[in-house]
């Protein structure tokens, strides 16, 4: 059976797709959905700082030379940084099942996590072609003006409208792990969505209050 097909299943039929996938468990085609959104979120991340390096050459800033810092500090931790909630997932699915009662765990379970991004990856996509339309439409003639223009992206992507289907998309999520935490850790469904539906809310607490924390943070140091 090809990875597409069962990728096919898995948007269409979880039940049947995790029933297949807990007879050969593989952690690795996870991973690599994990990875492609560290891929998606470095690519806008580099397209970003280019944006920025090319205004600042367009208005003769000192600071233009500066380009390849620029790019590795958006690149590096857009790889790594969503593998953290992977982890992060994995932990929450096995505390709660097993408070259930549930069986199983370990790599078994980080698989069911892993998948339950594929819609994540969506949702990055989605983020980059945002970025790329709103970007992509202005030739900033110096760094302010590229500010103001990156200041408007930001506000697009946090307008009600794309929450509301970033919220979707994690709706998709908690679908998708329900049935997998329902097959991995012999659960009924009903039990299932527990887990999945705490995860859930920890996505959702971040994304309301996880910027605040880190502006708060960041504010106390520098």
């Amino acid at each position: 059976m090809t990875v597409a097909y069962r990728a096919h299943n898995l948007v269409l039929d979880p039940d049947g797709f995790f029933d297949a996938e807990s007879q050969t468990p593989r952690l690795w085609i996870p991973a690599v959905v994990v990875l492609l959104i560290g891929v998606v979120r470095a690519g806008r991340g580099l397209y970003v700082s280019n944006y920025t390096t090319s205004a600042m050459e367009a208005g003769g800033s000192a600071g233009a030379g500066a380009g390849t810092g620029m790019r590795v500090l958006f690149t590096l931790p857009s790889l790594i940084i969503p593998f953290v909630p992977w982890l992060v997932v994995g932990g929450i699915f096995v505390g709660v099942c097993t408070y259930l009662g549930g069986e199983g765990g370990g790599t078994e379970t980080l698989s069911v996590a892993g998948w339950g991004f594929v819609p994540a990856l969506f949702g990055a996509l989605v983020t980059l072609g945002l970025t790329l339309y709103i970007l992509g439409g202005t030739n900033p003639s110096g760094i302010q003006e590229a500010v103001e223009v990156q200041r408007t992206m930001f506000e697009t992507l946090r307008s009600v409208q794309v929450r509301a289907l970033g919220y979707v998309f994690v709706g998709w999520q908690a679908f998708i792990w329900s049935f997998g935490i329902k097959h991995v850790h012999g659960l009924e469904l009903r039990k299932a969505t527990v887990p999945a539906v705490t995860a859930v809310a920890v996505i959702v607490a971040w994304d309301l209050f996880g910027g605040a924390l880190l502006t708060a943070v960041m504010g106390v140091f520098y």
